[in-house]
């Protein structure tokens, strides 16, 4: 093959420093350390890499805008004929998000360049696919796609795309899929390249052992904000799983917790903490975020968020089981005439007596809501009976150390016996004392009831009988 079937070492050199990787060549070379050396072939395809207009660009495709900052490349396939460069090579153009009649105006403006130069156009015909092909589609400022599927590269040049970014991790063959997934998939290697600061350890790491959040674009080590994220999952503290830059933390101010805006990408999350971690998150942060929500209550028999039209409303139904159940109680709907039953009647007394005495309507419409105003007024009659009895009880009475039996001395010393349980205290401290030499007890120097048996017993107590004692 002569060497006019080949292109030239310095056209094939500006093209390896332009493109490095971007550049596959191929073609028989009979000696092939002379081809490696002067790079020389017949015949290849070039990748080649849109200029954008902008950084992020507006990319329209058909009802859905983007922003991206990589275009999927356009694929340039030639073969030189043995006259080259005194006769135009035979070419191809490829592209997957370009139309037919766009891939067939590009090819005639390529021709017309060969027409106007008739020289080494190799080198042209790619300088122009990158600088100027865009504009003189139309697409100098915004790049509309009237297309919304993958015009799928042929032959060759898909293989050469799937050896950069594999065609199968597109699914479907949505082009706005296929735009954002290339535009990610570029940004990550550009990425994963550069050194970057982690804003907690403050470390300088190579991206691909670091993390850069979708949302707030702060940067970390994956190592610092993967042990994070994992100890916040494993502790419960759904709404504490976010950035934990300085500026993120003033943006959060004056914000609900559980709002959207707040909440990292959860790719960013599965990426860090893995999938069962994940899934904890998903699920608690679900709850959580119920929780929050004064409609929403919980299923007491499958635990599905329930919701309700009003704060008022007490009967609940479960979408998924069907089980129907009053939000208060949460047990088997009882009709809204039938009262809670009062599990524990002290405490919920306690809360409507206080809420009475501290002018908390609120409260008290609450606790009549569930359990019946004609109820809690009775119980609290019954408290304030029993707070009145026990007044008395303290300064009148004392309860047998035995059986609690309350018991009033009317009348004698202070060796009590209870009628109750026959059990022998003494009724100033209200100790057990031993039946069989119960005044052992006053007679102790230890005690604080030394010699005080006849303690408060009135002079003028004509029925008072002594026991007998033996004073020390």
């Amino acid at each position: 093959m002569s060497s006019h079937a080949e292109i030239q070492e310095d056209e094939i050199l500006a093209l390896q420093s332009i493109f490095g990787d971007d550049l596959r060549m191929t073609g028989d070379c009979s000696d092939k350390d002379s081809c490696s050396t002067t790079y020389r072939k017949s015949s290849g395809i070039i990748r080649v890499n849109p200029t954008l207009p902008n950084m992020p660009s507006e990319i329209i495709c058909g009802p859905e805008v983007f922003h991206l900052n990589h275009l999927p490349p356009v694929f340039l396939a030639f073969s030189l004929p043995e006259e080259y460069p005194d006769i135009l090579p035979k070419f191809q153009v490829s592209c997957p998000w370009l139309e037919e009649a766009q891939l067939d105006a590009t090819k005639n403006r390529l021709v017309s360049l060969w027409e106007a130069e008739q020289s080494e156009i190799i080198f042209i015909f790619v300088d122009y696919l990158q600088n100027q092909m865009l504009p003189d589609l139309g697409m100098s400022e915004t790049i509309n796609l009237k297309q919304t599927t993958i015009n799928m590269p042929s032959g060759a040049c898909a293989s050469f795309m799937n050896d950069t970014f594999p065609l199968v991790r597109i699914t479907d063959f949505n082009l706005g899929v296929f735009l954002t997934t290339w535009d990610s998939f570029i940004s990550q290697k550009e990425f994963d390249q550069l050194p970057h600061s982690c804003g907690i350890c403050f470390d300088v790491k190579k991206g691909k052992h670091s993390i850069y959040l979708k949302k707030c674009h702060h940067v970390y080590c994956r190592d610092c904000l993967s042990g994070f994220f994992k100890m916040l999952i494993r502790e419960g503290m759904m709404f504490s799983v976010v950035c934990p830059h300085e500026a993120c933390r003033s943006f959060r101010k004056g914000l609900k917790i559980d709002s959207p805006e707040i909440r990292p990408d959860l790719d960013d999350v599965l990426e860090l903490v893995g999938e069962e971690s994940y899934a904890r998150y998903l699920r608690l942060y679900r709850k959580q975020s119920f929780e929050l929500d004064p409609l929403v209550t919980w299923c007491p028999l499958c635990e599905e968020a329930v919701s309700r039209q009003t704060p008022d409303e007490k009967l609940c139904q479960c979408n998924r089981c069907s089980f129907a159940f009053c939000r208060l109680c949460r047990k088997t709907w009882h009709g809204n005439q039938t009262y809670c039953q009062v599990s524990n009647v002290s405490r919920v007394t306690e809360q409507y007596y206080k809420a009475r005495e501290s002018g908390d309507l609120e409260e008290c419409t609450r606790l009549e809501l569930r359990y019946g105003k004609k109820n809690l007024a009775k119980l609290v009659a019954e408290l304030d009976a029993q707070k009145q009895f026990e007044a008395w009880s303290s300064s009148n009475a004392q309860a047998c150390p035995n059986c609690s039996a309350v018991i009033e001395k009317t009348f004698g010393c202070n060796h009590m016996t209870c009628p109750v349980c026959d059990q022998h205290f003494c009724y100033i401290c209200g100790s057990i004392i031993n039946k069989f030499n119960p005044y052992s007890h006053f007679n102790d120097l230890g005690s604080r009831c030394h010699m005080m048996l006849f303690e408060g017993v009135a002079e003028n107590d004509d029925d008072f009988i002594l026991d007998p004692f033996d004073f020390v």
